[in-house]
């Protein structure tokens, strides 16, 4: 079912003309982190789905948090260029595109004739979220009606597993990106026996809400280890693939802050787990202005980082965290 969403998808993103396809533009955030900035992409693409259009990333989906363009990292999310199918022939600046391409108002307001125009754009991700939920139908989180009955006998969420696949299609990494991330993802020997992840999101969000020490996720993991191994328990000898691998139970960290975070789990956990991390610098993140975060590199580490613990047996990290709600 999954293979058949995302043939549905590339089949909507790139259409034979796109001169004659109903579009709608998608602004990205320039001023959220990736987690953020992916699930806001995912609703851009549900509400185009939902609408048969075709989603077009303003600018080609240059301006962002990063220093980097979306189709260095990722696919083109269409074939249908920007510049040639909305910005075209018409000043670019904010107020001409503004008055040139509708924005993305309640459907009573523009439903006619404003619903009919070929082009749509959706601006501010506050207003999408205040305007979605309200007047919207296909806006998230929904499923298709289609494929409603196969979901509900297979998912508990059928809502979320259909987010999971616009994400999933948004996220496709291209090839270089590919190459790197598996290079990251190579290092941790999953091969060994069960690893528990867990993601410990510090730097902005511990001045935003409630900061959980790193007792807190561990707690978590012990447990996990406790009921699956035996409680203060290792793998045994016999339990191992071969004789590079550690007897120790096995935990990746990934975190905005390493330097800290892996030097507190080292010193407390270290005799009892193997503890391993990304790539980057330990002190890299230590504020939330370092240039370092926006970097190639950081959000390389990140996709790496996201594919390691979605191959995690069990994750702990917290719903403050838009990259652990992924």
């Amino acid at each position: 079912m999954g293979e058949k969403i995302q043939s549905a998808l590339n089949r909507i993103q790139n259409p034979d003309n796109c001169s004659n396809s109903r579009i709608l533009v998608c602004k990205l955030e320039q001023n959220c982190g990736f987690g953020c900035v992916m699930h806001h992409v995912s609703y851009c693409l549900s509400i185009a789905s939902g609408a048969g259009r075709t989603l077009i990333f303003e600018d080609e989906g240059s301006k962002w948090a990063y220093n980097v363009q979306w189709n260095e990292i990722f696919e083109q999310i269409t074939n249908c260029s920007y510049l040639e199918n909305v910005s075209i022939g018409m000043d670019v600046k904010p107020i001409i595109l503004f008055f040139q391409v509708k924005p993305f108002l309640p459907i009573p307001i523009y439903s006619e004739p404003g619903q009919s125009d070929r082009i749509v754009f959706l601006d501010r991700r506050w207003d999408m979220c205040r305007v979605m939920k309200k007047e919207l139908p296909h806006a998230p989180e929904v499923a298709p009606n289609e494929i409603k009955d196969f979901l509900l006998e297979n998912h508990p969420n059928p809502p979320l597993w259909f987010l999971g696949q616009l994400i999933k299609y948004a996220g496709r990494e291209n090839e270089k990106t590919k190459n790197e991330t598996n290079q990251i993802y190579s290092r941790i020997p999953f091969e060994c026996g069960p690893i528990v992840g867990i993601h410990v999101r510090l730097t902005d969000k511990k001045a935003e809400t409630k900061l959980h020490n790193l007792e807190d996720y561990m707690e978590w993991v012990d447990f996990w280890y406790d009921v699956m191994v035996g409680p203060e328990k290792s793998l045994d000898n016999d339990q191992l693939v071969n004789s590079n691998c550690t007897n120790k139970r096995k935990l990746f960290i990934a975190t905005d802050e390493p330097n800290s975070v892996l030097e507190e789990a080292n010193r407390k956990w270290g005799n009892k787990y193997e503890i391993y991390h990304g790539k980057m610098d330990l002190q890299y993140g230590y504020r939330h202005d370092d240039p370092e975060r926006i970097s190639r590199e950081a959000l390389i580490e990140l996709l790496s980082e996201l594919r390691i613990l979605s191959n995690c047996q069990f994750v702990v990290c917290t719903f403050s965290s838009n990259v652990c709600i992924i």
